[in-house]
């Protein structure tokens, strides 16, 4: 009976049990060859079974009868171009689907984009380089550069890429903080606690920069020398800057213990002197303006 292969091939879909699905969404196919919705799964299970070229036929039939009008059959026919080693046609096929035009830089950066999400850097970097030839000041290209140069440790080209694109970007959180983690595979620790900062101060969002302004301190703490220490860090020391940029992320503020001048380490107390437990939520930090010990006031003292 027409209509019931199809009807199955949803069933079979949907239940997860992909290759009955192939099965009656070829033979509703067979029965109705103008069966747009059959043809479209068809392609899609047929990706999703692990055979790319097998599905081209059908997603590009699905693209000729709606041009743009489907997003899930356009993304996937790029994917499967890119399996298929069709780098212009993955191109043409993300354009359309981004809707740039398909020579543009744009369309080579998109192109760069799923290539790096496929694991193949160096043709990632061949289509930002080719993105930056059309569209010299185009933003997120010298990025692309920069982390992958920085993947491969090449960081002084790392460095001069992700400094192009600060100056064509300079709000994007991201490019600070690989900025950040270049220096400091290099060991520039004011410099990178300098990207850091401003990462931070951009976005509270990206918590990479919380943990490579750690690396940060504790590179700094480790040379043992006071010169070496981190400009911030020997005018402000890092309590300030953790109370500073902790509480905006989302973090407790009463983490840090603070030093004494005699080198012992003692955690926060209490009004009543009594040592408050790591992880404790109701306290509130108050900061004493001399000693090393942080006051601490309870709720309703």
């Amino acid at each position: 009976m027409k209509g019931v292969q199809h009807e199955l091939g949803l069933v079979y879909y949907r239940t997860g049990k992909l290759v009955e699905a192939q099965r009656a969404f070829a033979a509703a196919i067979e029965q109705d060859a103008s069966d747009r919705e059959s043809v479209q799964m068809e392609g899609l299970v047929l990706y999703r079974l692990g055979q790319p070229g097998a599905a081209i036929p059908y997603l590009e039939k699905v693209r000729q009868w709606m041009p743009g009008a489907n997003t899930d059959a356009t993304y996937v026919l790029g994917l499967c171009y890119l399996n298929a080693r069709r780098y212009d046609e993955a191109r043409t096929s993300f354009a359309a689907q981004f809707g740039v035009a398909p020579d543009s830089g744009a369309a080579y950066l998109l192109l760069g984009t799923m290539l790096r999400h496929a694991n193949l850097p160096e043709l990632a970097a061949q289509q930002a380089q080719k993105a930056l030839e059309l569209t010299p000041n185009l933003p997120l290209a010298h990025f692309m550069l920069g982390e992958i140069a920085l993947y491969k440790s090449n960081v002084d080209q790392a460095l001069a890429e992700l400094e192009a694109e600060r100056r064509l970007n300079p709000d994007y959180a991201p490019v600070y903080d690989q900025l950040g983690d270049a220096y400091l595979h290099v060991d520039k620790l004011d410099e990178a606690q300098q990207a850091l900062t401003k990462a931070i101060a951009l976005d509270t969002s990206v918590t990479g920069a919380f943990i490579k302004m750690g690396k940060v301190f504790d590179a700094a703490s480790g040379h043992g020398d006071r010169h070496h220490v981190p400009e911030a860090r020997r005018k402000d020391g890092p309590g300030r800057l953790y109370h500073t940029y902790a509480p905006l992320a989302g973090l407790p503020p009463h983490r840090a213990g603070r030093r004494c001048k005699e080198g012992k380490h003692r955690g926060f107390e209490d009004s009543r002197g009594q040592p408050i437990e790591a992880g404790s939520e109701q306290v509130e930090v108050r900061q004493g303006p001399v000693g090393c010990r942080g006051q601490l006031n309870e709720p309703g003292l």
